[in-house]
C-alpha cells in the first residue's frame, strides 16, 4: 500500500485538508462526525466521511486487516491512513480532482457530473469544492480512459 501514496506527506497533507474541509468542515478535520442515512441506510463517518460498508474493506487493503466502524470512528490514526491509503490509490489512476470524484462517488460514479448525494451534492460541484479547497488549477482529466502520469504528485505544488 505504501506504492499508493506519494514519496512526501506534502500532496497526501494537502489532499486529506481539502477532503476534510467538505467533509467535516475545517481543514482540521472532525473525526468523530457521522453522516445522515443514505436510502441503503449506510451512512459516512468520521473526518473523510468513509462509508460504513467500505470501512471493512478498505482498512483491510491498506492495513492488512479489518477494522469494525467502531473502531475507525476511535481512531484518528486509523481514519488517516485509510484516507491516505485509498485517496492515493484513486490519485495516482485518475489525478486530484479525479480522486476526489471517485472518492464521493465511487469509481462507478464519478463520471456522471449529475449524481447527486442525499444532501444534493452533485459529483461536478464536488470536484470543483476540492479544486478551491485545494487551491488548484489542476485541470487533468478524470475519465478512467485518460492518459496517467506516472508520478501524479511530481507536479502537484506542495502547500506554502
Amino acid at each position: 500500500m505504501a506504492d499508493a501514496a506519494p514519496p512526501s506527506s506534502g500532496g497526501r497533507s494537502r489532499f486529506a485538508g481539502a477532503i476534510s474541509s467538505i467533509e467535516s468542515g475545517s481543514q482540521g478535520g472532525n473525526y468523530n462526525i457521522v453522516g445522515p442515512s443514505t436510502r441503503t441506510g449506510d451512512r459516512a463517518l468520521g473526518r473523510y466521511q468513509v462509508m460504513s460498508a467500505n470501512v471493512g474493506p478498505w482498512s483491510k487493503e491498506v492495513l492488512g486487516r479489518e477494522v469494525t466502524p467502531q473502531e475507525f470512528m476511535a481512531s484518528p490514526e486509523i481514519q488517516d491512513k485509510i484516507f491516505n491509503g485509498k485517496f492515493g490509490q484513486y490519485a495516482e489512476k485518475y489525478g486530484p480532482e479525479g480522486a476526489a470524484r471517485a472518492w464521493f462517488a465511487g469509481e462507478g460514479g464519478m463520471n456522471d457530473p449529475n449524481r447527486k448525494d442525499v444532501l444534493g451534492t452533485s459529483v461536478a460541484s464536488y470536484g470543483a469544492k476540492f479544486n478551491k479547497a485545494l487551491g488548484s488549477e489542476d485541470k487533468r482529466p478524470t475519465d478512467v480512459s485518460a492518459s496517467k502520469k506516472a508520478n501524479w504528485w511530481d507536479d502537484a505544488p506542495l502547500a506554502q
